[in-house]
């Protein structure tokens, strides 16, 4: 897979930064990454410094920085040191560490549209003692608006990819979540698995099982069109199809993550234009808040990318008033 040559992994100085590196080595090699920002984003009302910036060669480049010069100084040394055990032995592979201080949602954001980045990488709780403890609220954020893919990892996670489930709809964005989904299996050796969860919407009086026989005919018609599309025809590619008689999707797909044991669920986020273009789906949200695996939203890369630049206007302007 080289759909993530460019991967900025945000850090919030605490102790689960260590497994987000540990799970992010073998994804990283799988992927060929040639460049890596490990960002952290300081609030600025607890430590206002200005951004510091260590590139790969070890040269710090620091500007002053203070009033806390020691927790920036603590902060710039942990991160140094997961660069040095995590990232260093990786061949070929380019790293930088930036610290900033900057509201977190709008410097994330800003930092990947700027250095063009192809996946973002967060954990779901990040940010989270500033925010409503366990709404994910930072997390939610940067997946509804970035310009690329996003990556929210939970609290307890082990490296490695063993099966993927990729809820999918015969569209645009679900066909570019199984063909990346697909090369990500590929490179991990990982069982791939379509899901079609459909909605039933039938009247009592009409649930006859002719009419449910239909409706998984119409399912799995679906997914196939979605798979040649994908140019997926051949591969060791699973195809499931669910009903929903109650409209809660994402409970359905919840029980198959388990039922499946995946260890990863990739889902295609929005790609419609306008504001539209960036809202977050309602399977989407509830996967990040509730999975207990990784939640891959993949979005194609660049797209809202117009609205993206008018909202960090906005932001700023804010910010200078």
């Amino acid at each position: 897979m080289k759909h993530f040559e460019n991967v900025i992994i945000c850090l919030d100085d605490t102790a689960r930064d260590e497994p987000m590196m540990a799970y992010m080595v073998p994804f990283l090699k799988n992927a060929r990454t040639r460049q890596v920002t490990l960002l952290h984003v300081h609030d600025p009302e607890d430590d206002p410094h200005t951004t510091a910036v260590i590139a790969h060669s070890d040269a710090m480049i620091l500007v002053p920085v203070t009033p806390n010069a020691d927790m920036t100084e603590r902060t710039r040394d942990g991160m140094h040191a997961l660069a040095q055990k995590y990232l260093r032995p990786i061949d070929g592979l380019d790293w930088q560490i930036v610290l900033s201080s900057e509201p977190d949602v709008s410097e994330i954001l800003s930092q990947a549209a700027g250095r063009d980045a192809d996946l973002v990488v967060i954990g779901r709780h990040y940010g989270d003692a500033r925010y409503q403890v366990g709404r994910a609220v930072t997390a939610r954020r940067i997946t509804e608006k970035s310009t690329c893919s996003v990556l929210v990892l939970p609290e307890s996670i082990s490296p490695g990819i063993r099966s993927i489930l990729v809820p999918v709809r015969n569209s645009d964005c679900s066909e570019t979540a199984l063909r990346i989904a697909n090369g990500i299996a590929v490179a991990f050796d990982a069982r791939l698995t379509a899901l079609n969860v459909f909605r039933t919407n039938v009247r009592k009086s009409d649930t006859r099982k002719a009419h449910m026989d239909d409706l998984i005919q119409a399912a799995q018609t679906e997914n196939q069109l979605l798979i040649r599309r994908a140019g997926l025809l051949g591969s060791p590619l699973h195809s499931r199809c669910l009903p929903c008689s109650n409209n809660d999707v994402s409970s359905v797909i919840l029980l198959e993550m388990t039922h499946t044991q995946c260890d990863l669920v990739a889902i295609g986020a929005r790609g419609r234009t306008g504001a539209a273009g960036i809202l977050l789906g309602a399977v989407t949200e509830e996967l990040i808040l509730q999975s207990k695996v990784p939640v891959l939203a993949i979005r194609k890369k660049g797209e809202c990318v117009d609205l993206l630049h008018a909202l960090l206007s906005l932001l700023k302007k804010r910010k200078d008033t």
